[in-house]
């Protein structure tokens, strides 16, 4: 995308290239290129272009300077709270397949029913675990009534007040005073975590839901495993 939106800053600036002057002349002509939007016949790779434009509109608008790609990579990519993705995924206490599932959650990668619709998978967001609402990973990760169920079961357990939101970043921000409940407690939201999507999976090919305290009883097993 940095790549792409040195052409947007090309065409911005009216470089002196061939193809920008063509650009001018077929595509934008009187238009401000700015708040350009291409038309349903375009080509698919100008509308690709647009559609980096409009990511990058923000920049276009405030950089005097040279654009440069480094410069696109930087402003694009997030500066929110860094996590220690090696100490959470990679803990030794936690079960492979658990903590992977959390090093996906909290990159927002799992195929949610939002997703799928997007990808042109499937028409329905409906999510199998409330059949309520729209399927997201902030839904399912804690704002589902089931999911919710099931952590505030294990914050009962735990005797930790689980959030219903950022569970990873409040286990990475959090302090304990030893260093054995801090991995326990990854186990346990790494656990939920990894619980709540399969019993998701299974709801969606299975049409069968578990109980939440069922679900409770199975991470208790792999924690203590």
């Amino acid at each position: 995308m940095a790549v792409v939106a040195k052409y947007v800053w090309w065409i911005e600036n009216k470089a002196d290239h061939l193809w920008v002057k063509w650009v001018h002349a077929v595509y934008i002509k009187d238009k401000q290129w700015i708040d350009y939007e291409p038309t349903v016949n375009s080509s698919w790779a100008w509308r690709k272009i647009c559609q980096i434009k409009n990511i990058f509109k923000e920049l276009l608008r405030q950089n005097n300077g040279l654009y440069s790609v480094k410069s696109g990579y930087m402003w694009l990519r997030p500066h929110g709270d860094k996590i220690d993705w090696c100490q959470w995924a990679l803990n030794s206490w936690m079960i492979p397949k658990h903590g992977f599932v959390c090093w996906v959650v909290g990159h927002g990668k799992l195929l949610t029913q939002d997703r799928l619709v997007r990808m042109q998978v499937t028409t329905s967001n409906t999510c199998y675990l409330c059949a309520d609402h729209t399927e997201s990973h902030a839904h399912i990760f804690f704002k589902c009534e089931y999911s919710r169920r099931c952590c505030q079961f294990v914050s009962a357990w735990c005797k930790e007040s689980l959030p219903e939101e950022d569970c990873i970043l409040w286990w990475c921000r959090k302090r304990y005073r030893s260093l054995c409940r801090k991995k326990v407690m990854g186990c346990v939201i790494a656990g939920l975590m990894y619980h709540i999507w399969h019993t998701r999976n299974v709801a969606r090919v299975d049409c069968l839901l578990i109980r939440p305290e069922q679900l409770l009883m199975k991470l208790q097993k792999d924690v203590r495993f």
